[in-house]
């Protein structure tokens, strides 16, 4: 499909961002990183040659996403871009198509670089009063993840989304 232009953009841009238009999702990492060996490392990542940093397969993290101004469905595109619809690890970071075991692509022969699994352990929602209600329960996870899927279906349609591709079609 064309790219969106500068008055009108598609969902997908909307929330992710695009050129002239701002994100309203942002990932930050916390502060602890376990390791495979599942020895807290306080020294971060591992530096690459040339390649930035990189965890060590195994390696458990935490994110914090903060979605501004979010609507399920938009909740639904963040499930379908993280996997939570499918479960499948996905490729995220730098080098992830050069160095990945889809590609056949080690660094230094030794390691592939990309593949995480996102496993939501919280959902904080904010109401405009301030209100805030915390949504921890695997059960009530799923509930919300299954609300937004029907929301993407809704609005997108089932043909558009790709649910075990993780992909707008």
């Amino acid at each position: 499909r064309e790219r969106c232009g500068p008055k009108e953009f598609c969902v997908v841009c909307d929330l992710f961002g695009s050129q002239g238009l701002g994100s309203r999702v942002y990932f930050s990492l916390r502060s602890r990183v376990y390791f495979s060996d599942g020895i807290l490392m306080k020294g971060g990542p591992v530096r690459l040659d040339g390649y930035g940093e990189a965890f060590s397969p195994g390696s458990k993290f935490s994110l914090e996403v903060t979605c501004e101004n979010s609507t399920i469905l938009d909740l639904g595109l963040l499930f379908l871009g993280t996997e939570q619809f499918s479960g499948s690890p996905m490729l995220l970071g730098g080098r992830k198509y050069a160095f990945n075991p889809k590609t056949g692509g080690k660094y230094k022969n030794e390691y592939f670089f990309g593949l995480v699994t996102f496993k939501l352990k919280e959902i904080l929602e904010f109401e405009p009063n301030g209100k805030k209600e915390t949504i921890k329960e695997e059960k009530e996870i799923q509930e919300k993840i299954n609300e937004a899927r029907k929301k993407l279906i809704q609005e997108i349609g089932e043909e558009y989304i790709g649910f075990e591709e993780g992909v707008i079609k």
